[in-house]
């Protein structure tokens, strides 16, 4: 999935009955505990359309996260493949058009 700014504000991922949406700002940085790469999230209060939430990579019992601030750190092995760039702040922009 290539990522932009449009289409990050779409995906939110559930964790522990929770939804999450991606910190898309270069100052978020990840933080590596005992191995383990986390990633700064966002909790989603607002209802959103089942159909955009992620199912994580999980299989049973909860996901451990904790919070730093107003910021969540999910493992980043619990994000599917096809949104890790989502998650992880490689958001393209559009190409700026040079003069002619």
């Amino acid at each position: 999935m290539k990522a932009t700014p449009k289409s990050v504000s779409k995906y939110v991922i559930s964790i522990n009955g929770k939804t999450y949406k991606p910190i898309t700002n270069s100052t978020s940085k990840h933080v590596v505990v005992n191995g383990k790469v986390y990633i700064p999230v966002y909790r989603y209060v607002n209802s959103v359309d089942d159909k955009r939430v992620i199912t994580p990579n999980h299989e049973e019992g909860d996901v451990n996260t904790f919070n730093i601030g107003s910021k969540t750190y999910i493992p980043l092995d619990v994000v599917p493949k096809a949104y890790k760039a989502v998650f992880t702040y490689k958001v393209s922009l559009p190409a700026k058009k040079g003069p002619k």
